[in-house]
């Protein structure tokens, strides 16, 4: 899914989204013609 800018959008359910809520998640994604590279970097608050 992507936001109107285009920047690429997901949903956390469940466990996982309980478990991060209030965390930071940041995605980001490139491609070629013959690789695709997905990263996600999770940055929780200190505590």
């Amino acid at each position: 899914m992507n936001e109107p800018s285009g920047q690429p959008r997901f949903s956390l359910h469940g466990t996982l989204c309980e478990r991060l809520a209030g965390a930071s998640i940041m995605l980001s994604l490139s491609h070629s013609d013959s690789h695709v590279v997905a990263m996600v970097l999770i940055q929780e608050e200190a505590g």
